[in-house]
């Protein structure tokens, strides 16, 4: 009978404990910080579809806290020089919490592999807070929904959106042999 006891006792603490953890992690984890303004601007799925009516571009969706980031930033690197050279529109959009410490992520892995092109953020007022256990890419998702009525796979970064004449082509992760070998036909 004791040891009945001790085991109902023991299943209602860890069950408290587990939901305790569980909103813990749901209202601190990936949160934007409050009242801070970015120093990267603002985009979303409407202004990039409205200004590359007709023409070809790609949308590269990164991280800096992804663990794959020194194996998809020399690639970024590359594929953007190729996008420059080749005058093909590109939008680099970062996909972490809105923040300070987002900023200088960002700014110091541009530094890191000498990436010279502008990097844009999630509109946070069109696609609403991200964050949580639950709910840490609804930005992504969102703003992927409206690019190109896709889920976008989301699994992974760098994930790239290719959209040929303005038409969705693809999405795709870090592709093999790089961005040329999608737009050479």
């Amino acid at each position: 009978m004791i040891i009945k006891k001790y085991f109902i006792t023991s299943f209602i603490v860890t069950t408290l404990i587990f939901y305790l953890l569980i909103f813990l992690l749901n209202t601190t984890l990936n949160q934007d910080q409050e009242n801070y303004t970015s120093k990267y601007k603002k985009i979303d799925a409407k202004t990039i579809l409205d200004k590359e009516k007709n023409k070809d571009f790609v949308v590269i969706i990164f991280s800096t806290s992804c663990p794959g980031v020194s194996i998809f930033m020399p690639d970024i690197k590359r594929d953007v020089s190729y996008l420059k050279k080749n005058d093909i529109s590109y939008y680099l959009i970062n996909d972490d919490p809105i923040s300070a410490q987002t900023d200088n992520s960002i700014e110091n892995l541009l530094k890191e592999y000498k990436i010279d092109t502008p990097v844009y953020i999630f509109n946070s007022n069109r696609y609403k807070k991200s964050g949580g256990f639950f709910n840490s890419k609804k930005r992504y998702a969102d703003f992927v929904k409206e690019l190109c009525n896709s889920d976008g796979n989301g699994l992974g970064y760098a994930q790239y959106f290719v959209f040929k004449k303005a038409k969705f082509i693809q999405a795709i992760y870090n592709p093999p042999g790089g961005i040329q070998a999608i737009f050479q036909d």
